[in-house]
C-alpha cells in the first residue's frame, strides 16, 4: 500500500512529462549558462560530471557559476526540445557558500562519539561533511578548498560545516602548471587508459589564465583557475572536424572534454601532472615530454631483453601498423604481428597503468645470470630486471618474449625463414 503522497508523485505530470516511477535525483553541482544551437539555458553539472536540465529553476538561482546543493525527480524530456542532460524537477535547491582556500591540522575531537575536523594556522574550526578516508589521520597537515554549508543538519556541535572541493597534503609542493604539457592517460570511468597510439593530446596553461592544445582531432581553447592547489577549467571552445582514424579517437577527445571541465584540484610529481576530482581520484594525467614522439615514427613499443647465463641481445620494436621488426645478435627479420595481440597487449598496458609506473625496478639481490630488461611505450621507458618486474607486467613480457622466440628460437642460429 502506498502513501497518498507517493501516489500522487507516481501519478503526477510535470510540465507535462509523466513519470511512472519516479526517479530521485540528490546531489552538488555548478549551474551553467549552456549556449547549444542559437538557445541558451541554465544547466546543473554535479561534482561527479552528470548533467540536469531543471525544468523550475528559480530566477534567483539562474546565475551561471554558482554551487548548490538540490534535490528533485527525474522526468521525461518534452519532445523536439534540446537533449542536453536528465530533465529534472526540482524538490529543492539551496546556494552553497562562497569558496576559500586554507590549510591546517586535521584533528580528532573526542566528542559525540569522535569525529574528525581542520583547525586552520588561523585557528579557525571547519567540519568537514566529505573529509575522504585517507585525509582521517589525527595531526595531518594538509590544504584545501571548501565552501560553508552553515545550513547542513549535523550531529557535532563543533565548527562550522564544509563541503570540500579539494584536499591534500600540506607538503605537497604547488609549483606550476604553466607551460606544456602531454596527455598519456585518462579516467574512462573505472581505472586510467592510455591514449590511443596515434594521438597526441595537450594542454597549454599559459600565465594569463587561458588554455590552448588538441585533442586527438580538433584544437580547443578556453580558461582556468588557480587557487591553492585546486583548479577550475572552462568553459571551452573547439574546433569542430571530425576523424574516423584511430578507431575511437572521438569518443577519447568527447571524453577529455568532459573531464577537463570537471576537474577540482592538481598535483605535480616526478615531471606529471595529475588532474584530480573534488575527492582527489586521478582524471588526467599529464606528461611535460610528448608522449607521441615515438607514434610519429609508427612505433609502437620498443622493447629489449639482454643478459641471462647465454648472453642474450635481443631487441623488439612493433610498429602501429601490425609489424615487428626483431633484432638477435647478428640476425634481423620483420615479421606480422596479429592485431588481437597488439589489442591484448594494450589493454595489459593499460592496466599496468604504465604512465604511472617508476622508470626503474631493481632486483633486491645481483644475480650473475639475470636478465635485464627495457620497455618504450607511449614516449616512456621503464627498465627492470630478473625477480624484480613488476606483476602487472609479467603477462606483457610474456608476450613480447614469445614474439621474440617464435621469430627466432635461438639467438646463436639465423631465424627462421620468412
Amino acid at each position: 500500500m502506498t502513501s497518498p503522497v507517493q501516489d500522487f508523485l507516481d501519478h503526477t505530470s510535470y510540465l507535462g512529462r509523466v513519470q511512472a516511477a519516479p526517479s530521485w535525483i540528490t546531489g552538488k553541482g555548478t549551474i551553467l549558462l549552456i549556449s547549444m544551437e542559437g538557445e541558451e539555458f541554465f544547466g546543473i553539472v554535479t561534482e561527479a560530471g552528470d548533467h540536469y536540465l531543471p525544468d523550475n529553476l528559480p530566477q534567483s538561482l539562474s546565475v551561471d557559476g554558482i554551487r548548490v546543493t538540490f534535490k528533485g525527480i527525474a522526468t521525461e524530456p518534452t519532445p523536439g526540445v534540446l537533449m542536453w542532460g536528465t530533465w529534472l524537477h526540482l524538490l529543492s535547491i539551496d546556494e552553497n557558500g562562497e569558496e576559500f582556500t586554507s590549510s591546517g591540522t586535521v584533528t580528532f575531537i573526542d566528542l559525540e562519539g569522535g569525529f574528525f575536523g581542520i583547525v586552520t594556522d588561523a585557528g579557525d574550526h571547519y567540519l568537514p561533511l566529505d573529509l575522504p578516508e585517507e585525509y582521517r589521520i589525527d595531526g595531518m597537515r594538509v590544504v584545501f578548498t571548501a565552501y560553508e554549508t552553515r545550513d547542513a543538519a549535523t550531529f557535532a556541535m563543533w565548527g562550522i560545516p564544509v563541503q570540500l572541493a579539494s584536499i591534500a597534503p600540506f607538503n605537497q609542493p604547488f609549483g606550476t602548471i604553466t607551460g606544456s604539457w602531454y596527455l598519456t592517460s585518462y579516467n574512462d570511468g573505472e581505472a586510467l587508459r592510455l591514449v590511443l597510439p596515434g594521438t597526441t593530446i595537450s594542454a597549454e596553461f599559459g600565465d594569463n589564465g587561458t588554455i590552448t592544445g588538441t585533442s586527438g582531432c580538433n584544437h580547443y581553447y578556453g580558461s582556468y583557475k588557480l587557487t591553492g592547489t585546486t583548479i577550475a577549467v572552462g568553459p571551452i571552445g573547439s574546433t569542430k572536424m571530425y576523424c574516423s582514424v584511430p578507431v575511437g579517437c572521438m569518443d577519447q577527445e568527447s571524453t577529455y572534454y568532459h573531464l577537463l571541465g570537471t576537474v577540482a584540484a592538481f598535483s605535480l610529481k616526478e615531471g606529471h601532472l595529475q588532474l584530480l576530482d573534488g575527492k582527489g581520484r586521478e582524471l588526467l594525467v599529464f606528461s611535460a615530454k610528448n608522449q607521441d614522439l615515438f607514434q610519429e615514427s609508427g612505433s609502437f613499443l620498443e622493447y629489449s631483453r639482454t643478459g641471462g647465463f647465454a648472453g642474450f641481445d635481443d631487441h623488439l620494436t612493433i610498429y602501429s601498423d601490425g609489424t615487428a621488426s626483431v633484432k638477435r645478435k647478428e640476425s634481423e627479420r620483420t615479421i606480422p604481428i596479429d592485431p588481437g595481440t597488439l589489442s591484448e597487449l594494450e589493454i595489459l598496458l593499460d592496466m599496468a597503468d604504465f604512465a604511472l609506473l617508476k622508470e626503474q625496478y631493481t632486483a633486491a639481490q645481483e644475480g650473475a645470470d639475470y636478465f635485464s630488461y627495457s620497455l618504450t611505450f607511449a614516449g616512456k621507458t621503464v627498465t627492470t630486471e630478473d625477480t624484480a618486474i613488476p606483476d602487472l607486467l609479467v603477462p606483457v613480457f610474456n608476450i613480447l618474449d614469445e614474439i621474440i622466440g617464435s621469430s627466432a628460437p635461438d639467438d646463436v642460429i639465423p631465424p627462421l625463414p620468412g
